[in-house]
């Protein structure tokens, strides 16, 4: 019999042969073009697994089985700097992991008619990269279960290439903790910046160090010159100078003296684009079934969520370029009033159709702009600066 490990090692479609189990482990590497075909049956895993900058690998027809020596790992199955990854008609079986499935700086990645059930604090995490499709699947958490999928850029020390050009120490298990300080933003996400005008062009902003603040970069060592600035009133705005402990705010025109500004700042290009999350359910989560941050050119799409138990059925983060349509959530033989979908700081562009659950914005003093919405939207937190009365008048009724 041909170990599965060492057929992966050729490139070869792989059928199992006919057992409980195919085989004790799926290990080995794989290579660019390797297709796992497990015909039915289960794959016993006892280590963990990670795969490194391969390409076009498919795992179909099966049930992969996590190993109880392994409960305490990052994540279960871990792919890093991989492309054109599909999981098709598989379930994994997961039993108290932190994660179950991983993909770090990965890009355009199928999940696809498939199940993740059992217990991991994260059943599906995807960090960096651009190209996600969770679609017509299952995900059906136990207590300790905390979100489904979700998805975001990352810290500074979560990747190697990241943490070297800052100088920090990289832990290879850093990249299955998610973390969203790539975002270059200044912290903390919740603080509403503002400054008074001067009469001039241009503004200095202090910065303190965290967590004494009041407000810091979350990316230490990256310019902000290199952000996208924003500031209420104000068509175009950047960052023309910085120290350790200030920065210089320019903008068109000059800052009228005494008036109030308000501005954020962050860096587009670790927003994670092209996120589909389409015709899935999620059921019993602490958290969240779908929770996503700095998400760009995502769906959200006919999803079911219940017994979510704290935060949000389906939540975004720092949103762009959105559409949230036909949703729906709810616990047992009703609908449950803490399920629903949640969005959260920046929303620019999105558009929010035929729900049939509550959607709650909390601003957090970020822009929003280019939002509209068939249904009501419950307004918390700290109001947008950026929207007017208007606006969130029409949006609180329902367009």
């Amino acid at each position: 019999m041909m170990l599965l490990s060492n057929a992966i090692l050729l490139g070869l479609m792989i059928y199992v042969p006919s057992a409980q189990y195919a085989t004790n482990d799926l290990q080995g590497t794989f290579v660019n073009g390797s297709t796992i075909d497990l015909k039915g049956l289960k794959e016993k895993i006892s280590k963990q697994i990670v795969i490194e900058g391969k390409k076009s690998i498919r795992i179909k027809n099966g049930t992969l089985v996590i190993g109880k020596d392994i409960g305490s790992s990052h994540t279960l199955l871990g792919f890093s700097k991989c492309e054109d990854i599909l999981f098709e008609n598989v379930t994994l079986e997961v039993n108290g992991n932190k994660g179950a499935l991983a993909f770090a700086q990965c890009k355009n990645v199928r999940f696809i008619n498939s199940r993740i059930i059992g217990k991991a604090v994260v059943m599906l995490r995807f960090a960096g990269g651009s190209g996600l499709e969770v679609r017509n699947s299952i995900f059906s958490g136990q207590d300790g279960s905390e979100i489904a999928v979700e998805v975001l850029p990352g810290h500074p020390y979560s990747f190697k290439d990241t943490a070297t050009n800052r100088r920090i120490q990289w832990n290879p298990n850093a990249r299955w903790n998610g973390g969203t300080n790539l975002s270059a933003a200044i912290g903390p996400l919740g603080f509403k910046n503002s400054f008074r005008g001067n009469g001039q062009d241009r503004i200095s902003i202090r910065l303190g160090t965290y967590p004494n603040g009041p407000i810091w970069k979350t990316d230490g060592q990256r310019p902000l010159s290199d952000n996208l600035v924003e500031i209420t009133g104000k068509k175009s705005a950047n960052i023309i100078s910085e120290t350790q402990n200030e920065f210089v705010l320019k903008a068109e025109g000059v800052f009228e003296r005494g008036k109030e500004y308000f501005w954020w700042t962050y860096n587009p290009q670790y927003n994670v684009k092209n996120v589909q999350i389409v015709g899935n359910q999620f059921r019993d989560f602490k958290v969240a079934g779908f929770s996503g941050y700095f998400v760009d050119q995502f769906a959200l799409k006919d999803n079911v969520f219940s017994g979510i138990r704290e935060d949000y059925g389906l939540g975004v983060e720092m949103g762009s370029n959105g559409q949230i349509v036909n949703n729906d959530g709810y616990f047992g033989s009703g609908y449950d009033p803490r399920v629903r979908i949640g969005l959260i700081g920046r929303m620019v562009n999105i558009d929010i159709v035929k729900n049939k659950v509550p959607i709650h914005y909390n601003s957090m003093g970020q822009r929003a702009s280019a939002i509209t919405s068939d249904s009501r939207i419950q307004f918390v937190g700290t109001q947008s600066p950026w929207m007017s009365n208007e606006e969130r008048r029409a949006l609180e009724r329902g367009n």
